[in-house]
């Protein structure tokens, strides 16, 4: 088919139907170009030279303007709005085109210019048709999308990176979830992304160390725990034994405390009893000394006694004289002194029985003088006897009252220790009930930390396993 070119100064009605969107065209500062029914290029505006480095000489009149925008011959969106190839043109560009949408025709690629390389171009086709409806020509404008593509494939490839980085991270806090605290990102993130990586390193560094001190410690925990269990019951058992002792103590110290009580009370009831007891010997020693005086008396009045009798022998000797010279002289006097001479012979016979009597009376007193020298002996020997009865029981009754005292003291100090060992035996309870609650408490301890060392078990704190590249290196 010949080629035909349509210009303004063309004056075919084909040219006059174009005439008027070739002006308005050519004087767009978008670049465009317009293809005819058989595909040649009828225009290729200035806007065009300019972006894609093609001159309109080069392209207008020809099917080849497809040779500056790709390696190899392709349909366009020309084709497609003169119905040619439907299918091909549809499946080309649906395969590398973003989207075709609306009543307008619209593709965008990554065309390969004259000018400025690779570029992304965002294509717009329209069709111009007849009275008849028939399409006469096709336009198609263009526009540089390029940076605003280069900045989607930066966001869309940061996304694919940071998608890969956030899987990367998500397997190791997954594995961190599941108690792999060894799983390190040893691989190198993206640059942006790389603090992200050694920060996680550096956190789950310090995880591990607290997890393995945390297990380590657990593990002593639970060896002290253990140790202190014993150590509990066997102190809830000695509190036990030391309460029952000390309760029998408390008994012990509860009969004694009586005893002393009764021992106390004896003292004192024995106390009382030498007062009476040093009572009447003071009594008895002032009657011994009365006595002693009354002896005294009597032998004093026996003295006198044996000096009235003695005046009484002297009184019977001259008696019995006169009466003696009566007689003789009544017998000198004869007949006559007879009666005189009886008188004076009844004179001597009493003053002789006067004399015998004087004599039995000064033996009685002597004998009684005797006896009261003895008892007056006897007295005063009674009488130191009972000064040293009356000493000693003062003695007796010092110690007898030292006695009473001290069993008071002692029975106050026992009631004193009587009442501590209450005291004591209440506190043993309680230390007793607070060691069996040690002891439970203790046991609840071992039973915790057994149970934490269980859960610290299912955690891998081995540094030597890390995490391969994997997905990183893909992100990379």
């Amino acid at each position: 088919m010949a080629r035909r070119f349509f210009g303004p100064r063309e004056q075919s009605r084909k040219t006059q139907t174009l005439d008027l969107p070739v002006r308005a065209i050519q004087a767009m500062a978008i670049p465009a170009f317009m293809l005819d029914a058989d595909g040649a290029v009828v225009l290729w505006n200035a806007a065009c030279e300019q972006l894609t480095g093609i001159a309109a000489a080069d392209v207008v009149g020809t099917k080849g303007h497809w040779k500056g925008f790709y390696k190899e011959e392709r349909p366009c969106l020309a084709d497609l709005a003169f119905g040619k190839n439907p299918e091909l043109v549809a499946n080309l560009y649906a395969a590398q085109s973003r989207q075709m949408s609306g009543p307008d025709l619209r593709a965008e690629n990554w065309c390969d210019l004259p000018a400025g390389g690779r570029r992304y171009l965002l294509i717009d086709a329209c069709p111009i048709m007849n009275d008849e409806g028939a399409v006469i020509a096709v336009v198609e404008t263009l526009q540089d999308r390029t940076d605003q593509e280069n900045r989607r494939i930066e966001q869309e490839e940061a996304r694919t990176t940071q998608a890969a980085v956030v899987t990367e991270i998500g397997d190791a806090l997954c594995a961190l979830a599941e108690g792999d605290l060894s799983s390190d990102l040893c691989g190198p993130f993206p640059p942006q992304y790389e603090p992200l990586r050694q920060n996680f390193n550096h956190a789950l560094s310090h995880l591990r160390e607290t997890i393995s001190s945390v297990i380590a410690n657990t593990v002593r925990i639970d060896g002290d725990c253990s140790d202190l269990m014993k150590a509990s019951a066997e102190l809830s058992d000695r509190t036990g034994q030391q309460a029952a002792n000390i309760q029998q103590t408390v008994a012990s110290l509860t009969e004694l405390s009586q005893g002393l009580k009764a021992t106390s009370d004896g003292a004192a009831k024995a106390n009382r009893a030498i007062d009476e007891t040093l009572e009447q010997a003071r009594n008895s020693s002032g009657i011994v000394q009365e006595t002693i005086a009354a002896m005294k008396a009597i032998d004093d009045f026996s003295s006198q006694i044996n000096q009235v009798v003695a005046v009484i022998e002297e009184l019977a000797f001259q008696t019995n004289l006169l009466a003696l010279n009566a007689g003789v002289e009544a017998a000198r006097a004869g007949e006559s002194g007879r009666g005189f001479a009886v008188v004076a012979q009844e004179v001597r016979e009493l003053a002789q029985r006067s004399a015998k009597e004087s004599n039995g009376v000064k033996t009685l007193l002597e004998t009684s003088k005797a006896q009261v020298s003895k008892g007056v002996e006897l007295v005063d020997r009674t009488g130191e006897a009972l000064q040293a009865i009356v000493e000693k029981a003062g003695v007796v009754d010092q110690i007898v009252g030292d006695l009473a005292r001290a069993t008071v003291e002692q029975t106050s100090t026992v009631e004193d220790i009587h009442g501590a060992a209450n005291d004591l035996d209440q506190l043993t309870m309680k230390n007793a009930q607070m060691a069996e609650e040690g002891a439970e408490a203790n046991q609840h301890l071992v039973d915790q930390a057994r149970e934490l060392a269980q859960m610290l078990r299912r955690f891998n704190v081995s540094a030597d396993s890390v995490r391969p590249a994997g997905a990183r290196a893909r992100a990379a």
